[in-house]
């Protein structure tokens, strides 16, 4: 599994757009549900992941502002398609050239 460097900005923002999008689960909203469906937007990100940017954003370890992040391939790129559909163009770059 590669571990690499990404920064802790890009960590903070996918975490905190993933929270705010409701789009860490795979929870569907019903008609019923107290939450707004408004808030259930594209795809989830799913918790392998999310668990892999909390351990980093977690971590003590700096690198030049970056933090080590282990990811699988495929990973990587569910990642950096995740950040596409939620509007992180800018962070799925990162993603990108990071695990290059």
């Amino acid at each position: 599994m590669p571990v690499r460097a990404l920064a802790f900005d890009t960590i903070y923002r996918i975490l905190d757009r993933a929270e705010s999008t409701g789009s860490v689960t795979d929870y569907v909203p019903t008609e019923d549900s107290p939450v707004s469906s408004a808030k259930v937007k594209g795809p989830s990100l799913p918790p392998n992941i999310v668990a892999a940017l909390e351990k980093a954003k977690r971590d003590n370890a700096w690198i030049d502002g970056s933090k080590h992040v282990l990811l699988q391939p495929d990973d990587v790129t569910k990642l950096s398609g995740w950040c596409r559909a939620h509007g992180l163009g800018n962070d799925a770059t990162a993603v990108d050239a990071a695990f290059r």
